[in-house]
């Protein structure tokens, strides 16, 4: 049993609005969640779209959530198109790493939307933070899941690319955490990112795409979400998500194969589903023709309604993802039925 985990965070911090305080928020309730347990936080923040005047307030700014100033690290750009710089620089960080050490993304998310838009985004992200503080006290108590599982975080999701037939595993929302190892193994070729509309997506389903299911480990999807969104004590969910987490780590092996080949058939019916909606997406190619490729239909709420009555995934630019249960899901629904 370990007894005393470090962990690297690797921050992604655009500007937007108000992405600061939003970063504030994230940092300051993964450090509060982590308290009183053996684990040590380093915080590498990547920020972009600051002038040289406002890195002093942003770094004021972050020092507010973290105890330790010594244990952040700041890189600042003026211009970014996607998170892909932050996973590029995640690398060259992580090379200097053991294999076994552990490595978390997260970033300001809700920061590039308007600030009365930006709750329910901002919720959804403390979920996924509080699902990476409930995965590291379950390591902490001898449960490792990395060992098992190359990859873990809430919100476990498929997608299909615009190359029909190319999917990647994601989580949802891109907070996760995994390995050095992991990261060595999976190198970003810079020739995908040539394409800014291709990077945004990209670097979302980066961390995953070489993963079978059996690989990544899910602990909330967003039908608890609807559920419980209304419950604003993360402690108590981390609590519940730890007691889940020790409910299928402890199933034995037959019971755990099940639940493997439960989450493949639902992939498989996903990336067929997909696919062939991919191949029909002639209404997709007819809208950027007549509004061009930054113009979206949805924005125009009676006609996007339509739109989606008529045509599956009529907007979607390059793929849609599709959310998988949790391993905790499949086995009760596997429970359910036996």
């Amino acid at each position: 049993m370990p007894n005393r985990l470090k962990l690297h965070v690797f921050f992604h911090l655009y500007k937007g609005n108000n992405g600061e305080r939003i970063a504030e928020e994230y940092i300051k309730l993964l450090n509060d969640l982590c308290a009183g347990y053996e684990i040590e936080i380093r915080f590498h923040i990547y920020c972009y779209g600051y002038h040289d005047k406002e890195i002093n307030i942003v770094k004021e700014v972050i020092a507010n959530s973290v105890n330790n100033i010594h244990n952040i690290g700041y890189k600042f750009n003026k211009k970014s198109e996607s998170e892909v710089p932050t996973l590029i620089e995640t690398q060259k960080k992580v090379e200097k790493l053991k294999d076994t050490e552990l490595v978390c993304y997260m970033h300001a998310r809700g920061s590039s939307y308007r600030i009365e838009a930006q709750e329910k985004f901002k919720l959804l992200a403390k979920i996924s933070i509080t699902s990476i503080a409930a995965i590291l006290i379950s390591i902490l108590e001898h449960k490792d899941l990395l060992e098992k599982y190359k990859v873990a975080g809430a919100f476990p999701s498929v997608g299909v690319f615009e190359k029909y037939g190319k999917y990647s595993l994601a989580l949802a929302g891109n907070f996760w955490i995994t390995t050095a190892g992991h990261i060595k193994q999976n190198k970003i070729d810079e020739k995908w990112y040539i394409n800014k509309w291709h990077a945004r997506h990209l670097a979302e389903e980066y961390i995953a795409r070489t993963c079978k299911p059996s690989e990544v480990f899910g602990v909330y999807s967003s039908g608890r979400f609807e559920l419980d969104s209304k419950k604003s004590n993360y402690y108590e969910k981390v609590k519940l998500i730890v007691d889940e987490i020790n409910k299928v780590h402890n199933l034995d092996e037959s019971m755990q194969i099940k639940i493997e080949k439960y989450i493949s058939h639902k992939v498989k019916k996903i990336i067929s589903r997909q696919i062939r909606y991919s191949e029909k997406r002639f209404v997709w190619k007819f809208r950027k023709l007549i509004f061009g490729r930054t113009s979206y239909i949805h924005h125009i709420k009676k006609i996007d309604r339509v739109m989606n009555k008529l045509f599956n995934y009529h907007n979607t630019e390059l793929y849609k993802a599709e959310e998988l249960e949790t391993q905790y899901e499949a086995w009760c629904k596997i429970r359910k039925y036996e």
